[in-house]
């Protein structure tokens, strides 16, 4: 188990892997930016898309912070 969290907390601070997410959501954006009026499904699917890595990270994120609020819980105790 604790292998899977220093994956998961490399992962999360891994520059390339912030930065390749940036990119995908920059992309998005101007995909939304530049729709045209009639590409309202476009522009809904680009923000479902963009949601969807927001909550990935988040998720990953609080799998990562509840380790380490466990371990300082129990050296508290």
């Amino acid at each position: 188990m604790q292998d899977r969290l220093q994956i998961l907390k490399d992962i999360i601070s891994n520059d390339i892997f912030k930065d390749e997410l940036d990119n995908m959501k920059k992309e998005l954006v101007n995909t939304i930016i530049n729709s045209d009026d009639d590409q309202q499904a476009m522009r809904e699917l680009s923000y479902v898309r963009i949601r969807a890595i927001d909550d990935i990270v988040a998720r990953l994120e609080s799998i990562a912070m509840n380790d380490e609020i466990k371990d300082k819980s129990w050296k508290i105790l």
